[in-house]
């Protein structure tokens, strides 16, 4: 039995046509996008419901054990003593899945439905897009990595070999090196995955343009 998360959700004045299901960084919640998403209007121009879940709250190794909201531990972010939490990222895939599947009975086709995230949120994102067994509309990865990339060259479906990705890094970013990110677009493109690749002057963190670029590349995928 998958995780059951906790939501916000925001709904568009028009019947839903299609929906967007968006993760939250490490020690955040779902309310962290809720103003960019409103004040594009993203909801009403575009009829899509966005599905922000709240990760679960659990300890995390890489800040002393503390209690915080996470999709999974972490224990560094030193790529050369970074373990991966192969079994907390699994849980969460499960999570996920299982968000996408009520979008699904709710009316929503998988075809029109956008799996995305920012930083670990992202992780969980790009992980779950490329191993859930109906085609989605697209995978969104912001300011993140590729997880478990040898698991997903097992692991990933074929339903989604086409998959758009679009993935957006801050050469400035301070919490997920900037290679790291073109290390994780290597790799896609490596699978044959079509990634759309932006990258700003910034740190680890959204922008302005990057906000209406991620509104065009939504509208273009459910469309």
């Amino acid at each position: 039995m998958p995780t059951i998360l906790e939501t916000v959700t925001i709904e568009p004045k028009q019947p839903a046509k299609a929906a967007v299901i968006w993760m939250h960084g490490l020690g955040s919640d779902a309310n962290d996008f809720v103003p960019a998403i409103e004040a594009l209007s993203l909801a009403d121009q575009y009829q899509m419901r966005f599905v922000l879940p709240h990760a679960p709250i659990q300890p995390v190794s890489l800040n002393a054990g503390m209690m915080m909201r996470a999709w999974y531990d972490i224990n560094s972010l030193d790529r050369d003593l970074h373990r991966q939490d192969a079994e907390g990222i699994h849980r969460s895939f499960e999570a996920i899945s299982h968000l996408i599947d009520q979008q699904i009975s709710q009316g929503i086709p998988s075809h029109k439905i956008i799996v995305g995230g920012f930083s670990q949120g992202g992780a969980i994102a790009l992980y779950t897009g490329l191993c859930y067994a109906k085609p989605l509309a697209g995978i969104m990865g912001l300011s993140t990595y590729l997880p478990l990339s040898e698991i997903i060259t097992q692991k990933r479906h074929p339903e989604n070999a086409n998959a758009p990705i679009l993935l957006i890094h801050g050469t400035e970013d301070e919490v997920i090196p900037f290679e790291y990110a073109e290390a994780s677009r290597e790799a896609l493109l490596a699978m044959n995955y079509s990634v759309n690749w932006q990258a700003y002057r910034m740190g680890h963190s959204v922008c302005t343009e990057e906000l209406f670029v991620i509104a065009k590349w939504l509208a273009e995928r459910t469309e």
